[in-house]
């Protein structure tokens, strides 16, 4: 619920989204990004992501040496030096590390990459918009040659507020904003694009959907105990397959899923066959779905992208799961990345360099659950309801095998 005393200054936000867009790539975004002296990124502070963006936005501004950092979320009475080593003491407003929520920002001494500066202050909004533009003036007229990038809350953004305040003292803004749910809101995802530009100086980059700004806030509030941390995890999973079961005319799911970490390794493992123990000869570095059971193992922290693909999970492993075998394998994952990519039109495998069977089985059903989605344009109901019948003959699945083998 919005404070009564915010409701006009989130409305200017609300409406400056409102006005016409045109589709654009993030290669057009990051080449006006490289030309802008001052560019503003909105955020949703307890969403790691929204913070890695940013510092990919900041590393393609340029040389290191002339960009300057400002954070909302630091002290206004705190900067750092380029090339000064950061302890843990230096903490954000919300009580995390300066480093840890921005690592991108330093190099692997800790120290800083870029200057830095705190605009943090005590009143309102509209207040704090004006110490900003009090101080980014001050830098801009001790330093004019440097480029600016600034890191603030998605409702600074609305065109009447910070950037207009900059604009007056002289600068050229570029405003981003990181995936605004009223736009998730306004289009169809499965024809919306990554990149949306509603002028040459205002843009949104649709990387997070809604769902995974919630999962987020809810993981960040989580204790940092791989324990802890396994058991809130499971609980979101559980729930996320519940609602997808409901959505796609399943029986809810009866059974728990369970969720081990880093340091379970050598106990999931164990809980392997044979066939797919051989599989792993070290420990392995990303997240491994059990070939039977509703349990996965995890290396770190996960997105709300595995959050779904291990709900699909329990629901396979609830509603089709036979032996357990190759063709389980391939149709589970493909299950997986179709329901992620469904809710997430963004969703892209990450690239790994040792590639195991496991990881041969996700890419290729990547593969197919995008060619499943891409073929179909109905209700998403009936898209999961085509994936209850097998389409691959066992002539395939060996072909798909043997190449995987071979590679």
């Amino acid at each position: 619920m919005t404070p009564e005393d915010l409701c006009d200054y989130e409305n200017a936000w609300q409406k400056c989204l409102q006005h016409k867009f045109l589709g654009a790539t993030e290669h057009e975004m990051m080449r006006v990004i490289a030309h802008s002296p001052c560019v503003i990124v909105s955020d949703f502070h307890p969403l790691k992501r929204s913070r890695q963006d940013f510092s990919t936005i900041v590393s393609n501004m340029g040389n290191e040496q002339d960009v300057l950092v400002v954070l909302e979320l630091l002290n206004s009475g705190i900067s750092v030096i380029k090339g000064q080593s950061i302890c843990e003491s230096v903490v954000l407003e919300n009580g995390m590390s300066l480093v840890e929520s921005y690592p991108l920002l330093f190099d692997g001494q800790r120290c800083a990459k870029y200057e830095i500066i705190g605009v943090c202050t005590d009143g309102n909004a509209h207040e704090r918009d004006s110490h900003c533009a009090q101080v980014v003036d001050l830098i801009h007229q001790l330093h004019p040659h440097k480029r600016l990038a600034l890191h603030f809350g998605d409702w600074h953004l609305a065109d009447d507020h910070l950037p207009s305040l900059l604009k007056d003292i002289g600068l050229e803004v570029m405003t981003i904003h990181l995936s605004p749910q009223p736009l998730w809101d306004r289009l169809i995802k499965r024809d919306i694009d990554e990149v949306l530009q509603f002028g040459p100086n205002k843009w949104a980059w649709m990387r997070t959907p809604p769902l995974a700004h919630a999962a987020a806030f809810l993981l960040d509030f989580a204790v940092f105990e791989e324990n802890d941390y396994a058991e809130e995890l499971a609980y979101l999973i559980e729930m996320a397959a519940d609602n997808l079961s409901t959505s796609m005319n399943f029986e809810l799911p009866q059974s728990a899923f369970e969720v081990m970490c880093g340091d379970d390794w050598y106990s999931f493992w164990s809980s392997l066959d044979k066939h797919h123990q051989q599989q792993y000869p070290d420990k392995a570095e990303t997240v491994v779905f059990h070939p039977r059971l509703p349990l996965m193992w995890i290396p770190a922290e996960v997105d709300a992208n595995m959050i779904i693909q291990a709900a699909a999970h329990l629901i396979y492993c609830e509603h089709f799961m036979t032996n357990g075998d190759f063709c389980d394998s391939f149709r589970a994952a493909t299950l997986r990345h179709l329901c992620n990519i469904t809710l997430n039109p963004f969703f892209k495998l990450l690239e790994t360099g040792h590639l195991c069977e496991q990881q041969w089985v996700e890419r290729s059903a990547f593969a197919h659950a995008l060619l499943l989605k891409s073929q179909h344009r109905g209700l998403a109901t009936h898209l999961f309801d085509s994936f209850k019948h097998p389409q691959l003959w066992d002539y395939e699945l060996q072909l798909l095998r043997d190449t995987i083998e071979v590679a």
